[in-house]
């Protein structure tokens, strides 16, 4: 059978027909929809029903037989071509087993795309970028409007969300290679491109992406974080969803600004130091809101000013975890290092260090073990001004007791990223010196259960018995309240058990008495370490009337007031109130509505034994 080679059709807009050079009107919709779906097959046998069910659908009418021969008839017309010997020729052929148009690739434009998207895969794959550009741009040009517009059958949809799949994946296949191969030319039309198909799918991930990296290498910062912001709205408010990890990362490539010889992402400026930061923690999860927070203050030092997080939250809710999880992905971010102190403002063998030593620490660190560090306060803060004045680093400050501890550390200069982790609300920090504060509460329910699901073997017998207790993760979850530092230690308790036991791990803590002693760290290489210490290390802190306040509330109610507070204590109501508001500050109670304080379930039941203890 031959081809009818004066025949041409476009499908990638409303469908346009030539015949013998000159262009003929396809007939009636319908019948224009049983072209195209015969060109979108071009040299496929398609049987009547397929035809049928294509173009008309559950709508067909009785007569749909009839009126599809009668279709076929006028397409047969319009299609003849006449031969240079005078013969007549139509590439539409009827089978017994059915229909079907015979045309090449070069005369259907949707394989012609289709071809050329296939070939400039193939040259990149192979090594030969700057010749599958022309390929990708030929292709492009090939889509003009909607595919099949003006077109109603069944069909349409799924073939047109077909070929837009095609065409996006084009449109960044050719950002991506023009981006790391092309001329400036290329990177341009890319740019356009992009810009084009983002205001259609303002939704699609990856043209996003590399709009940001494409603005990025072209030093437009600001627009390029821009572009993540709008999508990252649009994700949240649309889908529900947060941005996928490759977004991330050109956000954080975007933040860091273009990569240049003097200080590329992954570098350290010549002779800058960075202090060794503590391992991340082990099974972290969620966090995600807050994490996102920390990395958009890092934009903010695209405007040289020194940005300061303050992280604080309850015993055991995982400030240093995240403080850590985030240094740890943002350190290519900081060219000139990460500098850590730990200023130990929990209670225990030693105490917290002065803002002079650590910024002692922090000069070492920066400079060098042979810096010459002035003995004086006023003088080290200044030094450390000196040094930080011209850096873009991070510096991370856990576990501050104080204000007065860490606001001299606050010296460093524009560029510099401040990270402070306190149980205390430091509230100063944000009225006086702009801080950001980021306040952590409990996990959500569904991460508390994962980070114990994490803690278990994954064989897939032990899978199979993780998924029958996944009831007894819920329940494990709730009896820890949470909290991450007690699903920590009962993951421990898990892995000190012969066999992950999560049924008898259970019936210990059900025991409202022991709960919190047996939460507790298992590793025989290690000191033991329990909830309980934890809380005591906030406890031991707090001042007389609070420390009075806080062993009476483990006989009240959950939820108490400053009235019931002061009817419990015989004290005045505004009595009761300050030290409610010193324990809330202190992060053993969380502020409620309507002057209600209340205190989660394990400060709850360490606060009973407390009292139970005194008696």
């Amino acid at each position: 059978m031959g081809y009818g080679s004066a025949i041409s059709i476009e499908l990638l807009r409303p469908l346009r027909l030539w015949v013998a050079g000159s262009e003929v009107v396809a007939g009636p919709p319908r019948q224009q929809a049983v072209l195209a779906f015969l060109a979108a097959h071009t040299g496929a046998v398609l049987s009547r029903s397929e035809v049928i069910d294509a173009v008309w659908g559950e709508s067909a009418p009785a007569s749909v037989t009839g009126n599809l021969h009668t279709y076929m008839s006028a397409l047969r017309r319009i299609l003849r071509d006449d031969t240079d010997n005078g013969e007549s020729y139509s590439p539409l052929f009827t089978k017994r087993s059915g229909y079907g148009l015979e045309l090449k690739d070069d005369q259907v434009d949707i394989r012609q795309f289709e071809r050329e998207l296939v070939m400039a895969s193939h040259l990149r794959a192979v090594g030969s970028p700057e010749e599958a550009i022309p390929l990708w741009r030929g292709a492009l040009r090939r889509w003009a409007s909607t595919p099949f517009a003006g077109i109603e059958a069944p069909f349409v949809e799924a073939e047109r969300a077909r070929l837009t799949t095609l065409w996006l994946a084009a449109i960044a296949d050719l950002a991506e290679t023009s981006l790391n191969s092309g001329s400036e030319a290329d990177v341009l039309d890319a740019l356009t491109r992009l810009e084009g198909a983002i205001s259609e799918h303002p939704l699609h991930e990856r043209l996003a992406e590399l709009r940001i990296r494409i603005l990025n290498a072209r030093g437009r910062r600001a627009d390029a974080l821009a572009q993540f912001e709008r999508t990252s709205e649009q994700l949240a408010e649309v889908l529900g969803i947060e941005p996928g990890d490759p977004l991330r990362d050109a956000r954080r490539e975007a933040i860091a600004g273009p990569a240049t010889p003097a200080a590329a992402p992954g570098s350290r400026r010549s002779g800058t130091r960075s202090t060794e930061l503590p391992p991340k923690a082990a099974g972290f999860v969620g966090r995600n809101a807050e994490r996102t927070e920390l990395f958009d203050q890092v934009a903010e030092l695209a405007a040289n000013t020194q940005v300061v997080c303050s992280i604080d939250g309850a015993p055991g809710v995982g400030k240093t975890a995240l403080a850590l999880e985030f240094a740890h992905q943002a350190g290519d971010l900081f060219p000139d290092g990460c500098h850590y102190v730990d200023l130990r403002g929990r209670h225990g063998t030693k105490p917290p260090i002065t803002a002079a030593e650590a910024l002692r620490v922090l000069l070492e660190s920066v400079g060098g073990n042979t810096f010459a560090v002035p003995d004086g306060l006023d003088e080290r803060i200044g030094a450390y001004h000196g040094l930080m004045a011209d850096k873009r680093a991070l510096v991370l400050l856990d576990d501050a007791r104080e204000i007065g501890q860490v606001r001299p550390l606050l010296a460093a200069g524009a560029g510099t990223m401040v990270v402070i982790t306190s149980r205390r609300r430091l509230g100063g920090l944000v009225a006086r010196d702009g801080a950001v504060r980021i306040s952590l509460d409990v996990l959500p329910r569904g991460d508390a259960v994962d980070m114990l699901a994490e803690s278990l073997p994954h064989t897939t017998a032990e899978r199979d018995a993780e998924d029958r207790h996944e009831k007894d993760l819920d329940e494990l979850a709730h009896l820890c309240g949470d909290l991450p530092l007690a699903l920590s230690l009962a993951a421990d308790q898990l892995h000190g058990m012969p066999y992950p036991d999560v049924p008898l791990l259970l019936e210990w803590l059900r025991d409202r008495r022991t709960r919190l002693s047996r939460l507790s760290s298992a590793a025989e290489d290690s000191p033991r370490y329990t909830l309980e210490e934890a809380f005591f290390s906030a406890y031991s802190i707090l001042d007389t009337d609070s420390a009075a306040l806080f062993v009476r509330l483990g006989k009240m109610e959950n939820d108490t007031t400053a009235a019931a507070a002061a009817a419990a204590t015989g004290w005045t109501v505004e009595r009761a109130r300050h030290a409610l508001e010193e324990l809330a500050m202190a992060s053993l109670l969380d502020w409620g509505r309507l002057d209600t304080y209340h205190i989660p379930p394990l400060v709850h039941l360490y606060a009973g034994g407390l009292r139970r203890a005194r008696q």
